[in-house]
């Protein structure tokens, strides 16, 4: 399906630019199957919100293998989050990511339903560390 989409956005509608991220669980393993193949990726994700990311390890160590840049697809505030990791505070939310996982090029931040104000770190979360934005987005360049 993935490829057929691919095709059909590049090859027939002509979108040649996008980048295509292949996001997957925190925890997941055994990615080859599903994996749509080198030609269809730009980028490789890792979707796990809460800290410390324990089941993110398997899933970066087998990402890396794909030779692809790896970004976390989603971090941020959920119900669940230890109470080491407690207080909204999004400072102890990216500085397991900067420690454990240096291949990461960068993040997106997610908020359940609490709002900026709400969030402790928020500003230095959006401006800081690998956070991904359009000003220190990477260079991708590949022949289609």
């Amino acid at each position: 399906m993935w490829q057929m989409v691919y095709k059909y956005l590049v090859g027939t509608a002509g979108l040649t630019n996008m980048l295509w991220g292949w996001d997957v669980g925190g925890g997941s393993t055994g990615l080859s199957a599903w994996y749509p193949g080198d030609a269809y990726v730009d980028v490789v994700a890792i979707d796990n919100l809460s800290p410390p990311y324990p089941n993110a390890s398997a899933t970066y160590t087998e990402l890396l293998t794909y030779n692809k840049p790896i970004f976390f697809a989603s971090i941020g505030l959920s119900y669940n989050i230890p109470a080491a990791f407690s207080g909204n505070n999004y400072t102890t939310i990216v500085q397991p990511i900067i420690a454990h996982f240096p291949a990461v090029f960068g993040y997106s931040m997610w908020a359940q339903n609490l709002g900026l104000n709400e969030q402790n770190g928020a500003v230095q979360c959006l401006t800081g560390g690998p956070m991904l934005n359009r000003s220190n987005l990477p260079r991708f360049s590949r022949a289609r």
